[in-house]
């Protein structure tokens, strides 16, 4: 089963060709991670603070994530000077 991985490497190697292997594998890294915790943890607050936790815990973090995207600042490209 695939996750839709083409696309971002595809990205990856069009706009950075140089560092598609960092650009792909970071992310990649970061949800193969949350791919082993989350059902783990989801176990862990559901046999501590019954099943609607398993509903709060994960709408918490999306609020909380909200004013980290908003307070984000994107960095600015700089375009080099084309050597002819």
């Amino acid at each position: 089963m695939s996750n839709g991985g083409g696309a971002e490497t595809a990205l990856s190697s069009d706009t950075e060709p140089s560092g598609a292997g960092t650009f792909g594998g970071v992310p990649h890294f970061f949800a193969t991670i949350a791919t082993l915790v989350a059902p783990t943890l989801t176990g862990v607050f559901v046999n501590g603070y019954g099943y609607s936790a398993m509903f709060v815990a994960p709408t918490v973090a999306a609020f909380g994530g909200i004013p980290a995207m908003v307070a984000g600042k994107p960095g600015r490209r700089v375009k080099k000077p084309v050597e002819v």
